[in-house]
């Protein structure tokens, strides 16, 4: 599991990306509607490059980007993706290359970005998470809110 509490500093801001169609590729999205009572949050679907201004309007130190990513582990397993392993192991739903996103957030802020993938257990065409992704999401939402009580 990640460790939220060395990642969590200064003000942050959250970023969901997913596509709503595909089953637990929404996990992101999920997470980012569910943080928005907690932190800054955007669910930017698979348009992230919409949201970028934004994102870099709020003045963050730490920006976590949430997606599904296929890295081989179970259903539910979540990671820290690295920044050279993102198109290798994020799902291609979306717009622009993950990679091309976070290389103009850190063109046009300071922020430490961190990519946190949850590896899925079907992306076919159905709307809905699977229970265990619904289940590691709900986890996940539940460590960054015990984090930031700290």
């Amino acid at each position: 599991m990640v460790d939220f509490n060395t990642l969590l500093k200064g003000k942050i801001v959250a970023v969901g990306i997913g596509n709503p169609l595909r089953e637990d590729d929404y996990i992101g999205c999920y997470i980012a509607e569910n943080l928005k009572d907690t932190v800054v949050s955007f669910n930017v679907e698979v348009n992230p490059e919409v949201y970028i201004d934004d994102i870099v309007n709020e003045e963050p130190d730490t920006v976590i980007v949430f997606d599904a990513a296929d890295f081989g582990g179970k259903p539910g397993e979540v990671r820290l993706i690295e920044e050279e392993n993102i198109e290798r192991f994020t799902l291609s739903s979306h717009t622009i290359p993950i990679s091309f996103f976070i290389h103009l957030l850190k063109m046009k802020t300071s922020a430490d970005i961190y990519i946190i993938g949850v590896q899925p257990e079907s992306t076919g065409y159905r709307e809905g998470l699977s229970d265990i992704l619904r289940k590691t999401g709900d986890f996940i939402l539940n460590k960054i809110r015990e984090t930031l009580k700290k």
